[in-house]
């Protein structure tokens, strides 16, 4: 896929990373050149200077052919509107932006973008942890070695099982499937 990063932030950066390694194609957009450092020195993507909102720096970091676009800077603003042109203006497929303030949620959601709220996701985390003692949160590990993942959960347990296994966190366990 054709994937367009708008933020090079500590989110941006490691999720350029990732779509990179997972063989996507990625153009990141910053306007501060400095946060081009935040990548790993063996980041090969493309690299744009710039205004997200100038049409000029999407179209260099090809807007007009992008599967996808993700705008993950820490402002609000900038993102909703990012998207929301690449939704509406460019008709790119999937678009996701990030809600730093809980405050303009209400903007995402005027413009009908998927978005990915850390606030709000990690309070509704931390509550059902609070409300359970039983429940565990896995950290997960791929192995370089073979098809496995490893789960460590907070309670130290080790467990590994296959990738194309489902891991679904529920109140009071984690199930495997």
């Amino acid at each position: 896929m054709n994937i367009i990063v708008v933020g090079c932030g500590r989110v941006g950066s490691d999720l350029a990373n990732r779509l990179f390694l997972a063989g996507h194609r990625v153009s990141i957009v910053d306007r501060d050149p400095l946060s081009f450092r935040n990548l790993p020195s063996d980041f090969t993507g493309r690299l744009h200077e710039g205004d997200a909102l100038s049409q000029d720096v999407l179209v260099r970091a090809g807007i007009e052919h992008a599967d996808a676009l993700a705008a993950v800077t820490n402002s609000d603003p900038m993102n909703a509107v990012v998207g929301h042109v690449a939704k509406v203006e460019y008709s790119i497929p999937i678009v996701v932006a990030r809600n730093y303030d809980p405050h303009f949620r209400s903007l995402f959601e005027e413009f009908n973008l998927q978005v990915v709220s850390s606030a709000s996701w990690g309070a509704q985390r931390i509550e059902e942890l609070l409300y359970s003692e039983t429940m565990h949160t896995c950290l997960l590990y791929t192995s370089d070695a073979a098809d496995d993942l490893l789960c460590v959960d907070l309670g130290g347990r080790r467990i590994i099982k296959k990738k194309n296994s489902i891991i679904l966190t529920i109140l009071h366990s984690t199930t495997y499937l």
